[in-house]
């Protein structure tokens, strides 16, 4: 039997994926991550007004995907390209996500993404190939991908109060890519289009999408161009899994066995897969009902690429890890992650009986903590103003809560907790929501016109101290050139010059000159190459001009 590569594509004839355990869910009570309501990389776009949570829906870009739990942990060894597919579905279903997330949080249950109404027939969904990173090269790949996720059976975590089953379920009941029916004008004639247009088909299936899209086990967030970044196709899955994690300090430790069955490289999912191509085979004649039964009796485990801990460790941890290091230094991803076997009961060989992940943060991540900490506190501060001022509107209150800077922020909620109440209960107004919106409009115009005055006296310091640097420099320089000359004129002119200013944009030296005499003759060629041009390159830099200005005396 022919071993599957290490990197290679899924097999062509598989229709299923491993049913059996994923790594154990989150149990389906409230989620305990709060919800990461903005986007850390582009928080300067115009904010949508759908969802009910303002800074949801800030959250909702390009870069980043809302992702139910339930599906990050469909079980399978998908292709780069199927992952894109899978993705690609979750972005398309962004918006309904996120109204799932504000209902949740309104009513402290979870709706289901599709009503009972929309359920009466499959759901139908389409996406254009180049959201996927897809160029028409590649269609040819992309349409084998899609061929092999229609009809497939995925494993997949359905919740039962507090009860957790592993199911089996047909997520994609059709999935293709169009070819219109239109005619074109090709050699004079009328013909139908035949090429692809990249429009992709998806007709997700009634009875099971509610179960592979549930918030129950909650939801993660994850960069949405993961499969695109990665050449390692078991990278992005195990990114995205580890994503709901990234906050845990303890780490998170996950049966061995069910972690490779998450990724469909254990036993039974090779044994499976290799009985599914064998029954094919069989279905189209190539093979006779003998040679199947021989072929199938010859199956073992052991002929799993990844049937032993070293193997999975050195074909799938090691590469994703050092793919995922390599992107994370680079700015590309917010975590990459370390990882050790842990044996129980006195074993130190074999295949271990769980695997422990410890994520660590690069500059990405670390940035996004900080912004999704900042704009948390601005959506709590707006909510306790919103709740407390009849007519508050949030969209009209967020610009400038926005304008607050980081380092106000503290003595600007203060202000609007403690002070803003007093002043509010001394007016009486009739209309609270103009009277607050005013003052604090008020407060941060007043903070606006401290900090410039503040940031004019700061740049009028430097440019003295610049000044000052440069006037030394100057007399520094003088006497470097004074060194080289002997006739009493020539010292008498350069002693005669005097420093006015320079100008650190422009890198230019002002100098003051007593006579145009003086000046020709510092104009000299000689005394430019010889002089004034070597002694300010070694004091001020190569890219620095001397300028004069003539003062009579």
């Amino acid at each position: 039997m022919k071993k599957n590569e290490q990197e290679g594509q899924q097999t062509k004839d598989t229709k299923t994926a491993k049913p059996a355990k994923a790594p154990k869910a989150p149990e389906p009570a409230e989620p305990t991550e709060t919800p990461e309501r903005i986007n850390p990389l582009d928080i300067t776009k115009n904010l949508p007004v759908k969802s009910n949570s303002s800074i949801v829906q800030d959250f909702r870009r390009s870069d980043w995907l809302y992702n139910p739990v339930i599906y990050t942990q469909i079980s399978g060894d998908f292709t780069l390209m199927q992952q894109r597919v899978f993705i690609g579905v979750i972005e398309k279903l962004q918006d309904r996500i996120i109204d799932s997330i504000s209902e949740q949080k309104r009513t402290k249950q979870w709706p289901m993404l599709f009503s009972k109404e929309e359920m009466g027939e499959n759901i139908d969904i389409r996406i254009d190939a180049r959201s996927l990173g897809v160029t028409p090269e590649r269609y040819p790949e992309l349409k084998q991908a899609l061929e092999q996720l229609m009809g497939m059976k995925f494993g997949y975590v359905k919740h039962r109060g507090k009860t957790t089953t592993y199911e089996m379920g047909v997520l994609f009941h059709y999935i293709a890519m169009d070819i219109p029916d239109e005619l074109v004008r090709r050699g004079g004639e009328m013909v139908p289009r035949t090429r692809s247009t990249g429009k992709i088909r998806i007709k997700m299936d009634k009875d099971n999408v509610n179960n592979f899209l549930s918030m129950a086990g909650g939801y993660t967030m994850h960069l949405a161009r993961i499969a695109q970044i990665c050449k390692k196709k078991r990278t992005p899955r195990i990114y995205i899994f580890l994503s709901f994690y990234r906050d845990s300090p303890q780490g998170k430790s996950f049966d061995y066995k069910d972690f490779c069955a998450f990724l469909g490289i254990d036993d039974d999912s090779y044994v499976a897969n290799c009985i599914e191509r064998l029954s094919k085979q069989l279905k189209n004649e190539e093979i006779t009902k003998s040679e199947f039964a021989e072929r199938r009796a010859a199956i073992k485990e052991t002929d799993n690429p990844f049937h032993k801990y070293n193997k999975v460790k050195s074909l799938v941890l090691e590469p994703s890890k050092k793919e995922l290091d390599e992107l994370c230094q680079q700015g590309q991803v917010d975590f990459t992650f370390t990882y050790e076997a842990i044996y129980e009961n006195g074993r130190k060989k074999g295949n271990p009986d769980k695997i422990m992940f410890h994520m660590e943060k690069g500059r990405m991540g670390l940035e996004r903590d900080r912004v999704v900490k900042e704009h948390n506190q601005q959506q709590f501060l707006m909510d306790k103003l919103v709740e407390r001022y009849e007519g508050l509107d949030i969209y009209e209150l967020m610009p400038l809560v926005r304008r607050v800077p980081t380092e106000k922020f503290e003595d600007f909620r203060d202000y609007c907790l403690k002070e803003l109440p007093v002043l509010f209960e001394k007016t009486h107004r009739d209309r609270p929501a103009n009277y607050v919106l005013t003052v604090i409009e008020n407060w941060i115009l007043a903070l606006e016109k401290e900090r410039k005055e503040q940031k004019k006296k700061e740049q009028e310091t430097r440019m003295r101290e610049i000044q000052q640097q440069a006037e030394v420099r100057w007399e520094e320089c003088r006497e470097s050139i004074l060194q080289k000359v002997t006739k009493d004129e020539s010292i008498r002119i350069f002693r005669s010059l005097r420093f006015e200013r320079f100008d650190p944009k422009e890198r230019s030296l002002m100098l003051q000159v007593a006579s145009r005499a003086d000046y020709d003759w510092l104009e000299q060629k000689a005394v430019v190459e010889q002089l004034l041009q070597p002694a300010i390159v070694k004091f001020f830099g190569k890219d620095s001009k001397l300028l004069y200005r003539i003062v009579k005396a």
